[in-house]
C-alpha cells in the first residue's frame, strides 16, 4: 500500500484510546487504541505513541515524517520508512483515516 504524500491523515473518528503514562516519560507512554466496531485493541508506544498523538490533528504524511524527525533529532530520510510502515499498518486496521 502506498499513501499519497499529499493526503491528509488523522485518527479515525470511530476510534477511542487510553493513554497510559509511565512515570511521566514520553518514551514509555503506552497508548491502547480501539476501533469502536471491532473487538481488537492495538497498543503503541515510543515513537508509535508520538505519531498517534500527532495525528490528533490532520496532517500529511510528509508533515508527520518531518515532525517525527524533529522530535527525535533524526533526518527525514532516516525516519520516513518507519513512519510509512506505522501509518500503513494503522490505515490497514482502519484506525487512521486518509483523505485527499
Amino acid at each position: 500500500m502506498s499513501i499519497d504524500p499529499a493526503a491528509q491523515l488523522a485518527q479515525a473518528a470511530h476510534t477511542a484510546f487510553v493513554v497510559e503514562d509511565q512515570e511521566n516519560d514520553a518514551a514509555d507512554t503506552v497508548i491502547h487504541i480501539a476501533h469502536l466496531d471491532e473487538p481488537n485493541i492495538v497498543m503503541v508506544q515510543g515513537s508509535g505513541s508520538t505519531m498517534w498523538e500527532l495525528l490528533s490533528e490532520p496532517m500529511t504524511m510528509g508533515r508527520l515524517t518531518e515532525r517525527v524527525a524533529e522530535i527525535y533529532g533524526e533526518d527525514v530520510a532516516t525516519v520516513a520508512p518507519g513512519v510509512q510502515q506505522f501509518v500503513e499498518s494503522l490505515v490497514a486496521q482502519d484506525l487512521v483515516a486518509v483523505s485527499a
